[in-house]
């Protein structure tokens, strides 16, 4: 049905028959076929349709035979739709006297004919249709008259061609092809608007007696295989999607008077290909309403999928492949005991594999399919092979290949009876070779299996399907556990559970995991660090999938309470420290701020433990780390026999901290050798953002150790240490270490001298610096400004301590206080309302620039030891700036120097041979100057370079 061909008759006069103008006619005129581009806007279809290539057949009118109509719907493509009459007259006389008979005998003939369209072709030779007629001839055309004489409707089914042997131009062709394109498409609008009159009619009585679903098949049947021989496939495909309807539609009705059983098992049944249309004679099993439901749904398959391998859908066969053989296999089922033994598994078996072979034969011939397409491709034709593989689990278990349980047990059917009895006779029995050797033979079916599964995998794996894939490695390794291959299996089951967790299949990770843990038992291996963390990747999964269905068979929760027994005994058996971090077992909560013991001179702090499992984790320590400022550490711990199941609080103590606010950083639990670790500030990879870390506050203990230190005033590096009198020491309890914390952020000016004694020296110089801290400076600059006032101190000790707080946070108010002695504060400062007024006093008075000469006030000295390499000469060199002008300020001060002004300065070099031998001391040396000149800032002149004489203390 899908090669047929439209139909189209020619016909001549008898005389051109023979000739060898008609064949070269002929010729030239099945060249220009297949038609293409041919558009049908159907009056009962919304859209228009595009037929992009069709095939046709030229065929004699005589050789079509005018036979009586069929009581059996026929295609509408079995007679021809359009019938050909071709003149090659250019003589008026002639056509009057021979042609116009003959062409109307031929009319005669095919207009009675139904639901068929009829064209005239008049050739001429090219010479004769561009002569212009004369302007006084009565006479018409040949061409004229034909259409005058037959031309009996408004359509006009004449067409002259302008054709001589040897033309090849398509222009020629075009009116002609497109009178064959409108001939064509007017009959078949007339043939497919009968027939859907006819299935109208037909579907209107259908719950009238007499109505028969089998006849109604073939008659929709006739129009799909109609619309595929025009190349429709998509209304060809249409018809048989309703036809599916309708037979769903007579199944919910129960009325299947006009089939025969579910299913009548003829040999080779279950190993011939699902969508072969050719292995059963199908239209007559139809007809003879002997069909069973299985070969007609069979049927039905077969022809969609052909439709759509045509369409060059393959993934949609494969998809509508799984469908079916589920849907209808779960039918098969509830009839298994009427069926030959492992009838079931055998048909789906082979009709999976078989729709994956000719799919693969299909579109080996097809241009290569773009990338998403073929994921999608290559996804479905795993899954038709996965069920194939679960027909074999199922296979397997029945003849005891397999034990009856995960993952094996999974592909079982709840519908699933018991075997069939021995009631079947030798000549029904299965056909397919492969699955009676894997019946018969064990190693073969594990060969088998492994075959299968792995063609599955390498499907997924093309398609990007990790998770499918995974999934049939499990399979594997459980069963290379059942075939007690255990190092195989264990190395399959610790893998897996990595590649599932990030796809939160947390159920298939927990099964694998328990197995890999059987299985490590079974092979007698020791407690390791691989057991252990294969231990502990199990509980994390068990602890996030608590609360829905566990694959593991047996009571978990007494199986999870000996597994935490055997991790501790496997933690005290290790050699050495193992940590492992952020286990979700258990969980750590900080309800309240730490507080201070009563009895002893420690930092309590509580802890609300959740212990995730279901029994109690025998453990050593529950410790706790908080960082505050300056990493300053703080370390809470406390003994504890176990954790509790459940939440519980735990208190844990510090004998060394300090006041101030911490944030919790980790949390650590020791279980002899086995360190579990929660890092509270970060996150991990690829995960999302954990919660913000947890803050902890430690008030100040009145009561506790209290200690103040001040640097003294002179200090000399490399000397004795000693501190500033007036030491605070309170609160301290002897038995405690003291810990002092580092000041952070402080600034000092530095000014600095050296001084040596006039004698000869070979001891190293003392380095003296004179120095201040900014707060310092600026405190008793405040001092300055809060001079006089009448405000109470302790105001002004407050506001200075505001503003000193605000100035060290923010070093951007130096530069400008070197410059002009200028303070800015800003007016955004929170003083508090009382000293608002104050603060704007100050602001005024420090804002204004002033001169900077040497801060009055206390400063602090630092002596360095400064190792002085021995040297003849040291020349100690300067240059002094000459004032324009004698004049000085009213204040004493000289008068200032602008940008631009010349100067006037003197360069001096004084030497010295201090450091010299003694007997260099009366030589005369000879040394010479040279002054480099940096033109982008000063512009020089006078002497650059020049000699001069040394001796002792000479100044030039």
């Amino acid at each position: 049905m899908s090669n047929q061909r439209v139909l189209v008759t020619y016909a001549t006069a008898p005389s051109s028959q023979s000739s060898d103008g008609w064949k070269h006619f002929l010729t030239a005129l099945r060249s220009q076929l297949p038609l293409r581009n041919i558009h049908w806007k159907s009056p009962s279809r919304p859209t228009l349709r595009t037929i992009q290539e069709l095939e046709i057949s030229l065929v004699a009118l005589e050789s079509v035979r005018d036979e009586h109509t069929s009581q059996i719907p026929v295609t509408l493509l079995e007679k021809p739709l359009l019938n050909l009459y071709v003149v090659s007259c250019e003589d008026a006389e002639t056509y009057k006297a021979t042609v116009k008979k003959q062409i109307k005998d031929w009319q005669t003939s095919v207009i009675q004919r139904r639901n068929q369209e009829w064209l005239i072709i008049h050739v001429v030779r090219p010479d004769v249709k561009n002569v212009d007629r004369k302007f006084f001839t009565m006479k018409g055309s040949v061409l004229d008259k034909i259409k005058a004489d037959f031309n009996v409707d408004k359509r006009d089914r004449c067409v002259q061609l302008a054709w001589s042997v040897g033309e090849r131009s398509p222009a020629v062709w075009a009116d002609l092809i497109s009178k064959i394109k409108d001939g064509l498409l007017s009959a078949l609008d007339t043939a497919v608007s009968s027939r859907e009159d006819e299935l109208k009619r037909s579907e209107g009585q259908r719950h009238m007696p007499g109505w028969n679903f089998c006849t109604y098949f073939i008659l929709k049947e006739s129009l799909a295989t109609s619309f595929e021989g025009v190349n429709l496939f998509e209304d060809a495909l249409q018809q048989y999607n309703e036809l599916d309807s309708a037979f769903m539609n007579v199944l919910r009705e129960k009325n299947m008077s006009w089939f025969g059983n579910l299913i009548n098992p003829a040999p080779k049944d279950d190993s011939l290909p699902l969508l072969s249309t050719s292995k059963k004679s199908y239209r007559d099993l139809i007809l003879a309403n002997t069909i069973s439901v299985f070969d007609l749904r069979v049927y039905l398959l077969a022809r969609q999928s052909a439709l759509l391998s045509r369409m060059r859908r393959p993934i949609e066969i494969c998809r509508k492949a799984v469908l079916f053989l589920n849907t209808f296999g779960k039918r098969l089922w509830e009839a298994e005991a009427e069926l030959p033994e492992y009838f079931v598994e055998s048909w789906m078996f082979s009709s999976a594999l078989s729709v994956v072979d000719q799919c693969n034969t299909w579109t080996s011939s097809w241009p290569e399919m773009e990338e998403v397409a073929l994921a999608r491709y290559n996804a479905s034709k795993g899954e038709l092979l996965e069920l194939a593989k679960s027909q074999l689990d199922i296979l397997g278990i029945k003849v005891g290949h397999l034990p009856r349980k995960p993952p094996f047990s999974m592909a079982l059917h709840t519908a699933v009876t018991a075997p069939p009895s021995g009631k079947v006779s030798s000549a029904h029995r299965i056909s397919k070779y492969e699955i009676m050797l894997a019946i018969g033979d064990r190693e073969a079916f594990y060969d088998f299996y492994c075959t299968i599964s792995n063609r599955a995998i390498d499907m997924y794996v093309k398609a990007g399907r990790r998770k499918f894939a995974l999934k049939l490695h499990g399979c594997l390794a459980a069963l290379d556990n059942h075939r007690g291959r255990l190092p195989n299996a264990l190395s399959i089951f610790s893998s897996l559970p990595a590649h599932y967790a990030p796809h939160m299949w947390t159920s298939l990770e927990s099964y694998m995991l328990s197995r890999a843990i059987d299985t490590h038992l079974r092979l007698n291996k020791p407690y390791d660090r691989e057991w252990i963390h294969i231990l502990l990747a199990f509980l994390k999964a068990y602890v996030n999938e608590s609360g829905s269905e566990t694959l593991v068979s047996r009571d978990i929760n007494e199986y999870v309470t000996g597994l935490v027994s055997s991790l501790r005994q496997a933690a005290e058996s290790l050699d050495s420290d193992l940590s492992h971090p952020d286990h979700p077992a258990v969980s750590f909560h900080f309800p309240e701020d730490a507080r201070y013991s009563e009895d002893e001179d420690t930092v309590c702090l509580v802890v609300l433990v959740h212990n995730h499992l279901p029994c109690d984790v025998v453990v050593d320590e529950v410790s706790v780390i908080l960082m505050g400022e300056d990493t300053n550490c703080l370390k809470f711990s406390a003994k504890a026999d176990k954790l509790v199941a459940g939440k519980y609080r735990l208190t844990l103590t510090c004998a060394t901290a300090s006041h101030g606010t911490y944030v919790a950083e980790s949390i650590e639990v020791q279980m002899a050798h086995l360190h579990l670790h929660w890092n509270l500030k970060s996150a991990n990879a690829g995960s999302a953002p954990r919660k913000r870390a947890p803050l902890v506050h430690i008030p100040r203990n009145p009561e506790g150790l209290d200690v103040q230190l001040r640097l003294p005033f002179k200090m000399k590096l490399l000397g004795p240490p000693h501190l500033q009198e007036g030491v605070k020491i309170r609160g301290c309890c002897p038995s405690l270490s003291v810990m002092v914390s580092k000041a952070s952020g402080i600034r000092a000016s530095l000014t600095g001298e050296i001084k040596t004694n006039p004698s000869p020296v070979l001891d190293p110089l003392q380095l003296v610096i004179s120095y201040r801290l900014l707060r310092e400076g600026m405190a008793y600059a405040f001092k300055e400004v809060f001079c006089g006032r009448s405000q109470d101190d302790s105001h002004d000790s407050k506001l200075v301590d505001k503003i000193i707080e605000h100035l060290e946070d923010d070093a951007s108010w130096v530069e400008l206080y070197n410059a002009t002695g200028e303070v800015m504060i800003p007016s955004s400062l929170a003083v508090g309302e009382s000293l608002t007024e104050a603060l704007t006093s100050v602001q005024k008075v420090l804002s204004q620039p002033r001169l900077l000469s040497a801060p009055h006030g206390m400063w602090r000295e630092m002596a360095i030891p400064v190792d002085v390499p021995r040297m003849n000469i040291i020349a100690d060199t300067w240059i002094a700036i000459q004032s324009t002008s004698t004049a000085e300020d009213v204040q004493g001060q000289p008068s200032p120097i602008y940008a631009g002004q010349p100067l006037s300065a003197t360069l001096s070099v004084t030497t010295y041979l201090h450091w010299s031998d003694p007997e260099s001391k009366h030589q005369q040396y000879r040394m010479r100057y040279d002054v480099e000149e940096r033109t982008k800032d000063w512009l020089i002149s006078g002497r650059k370079r020049g000699d001069f004489s040394v001796q002792v203390l000479s100044l030039f």
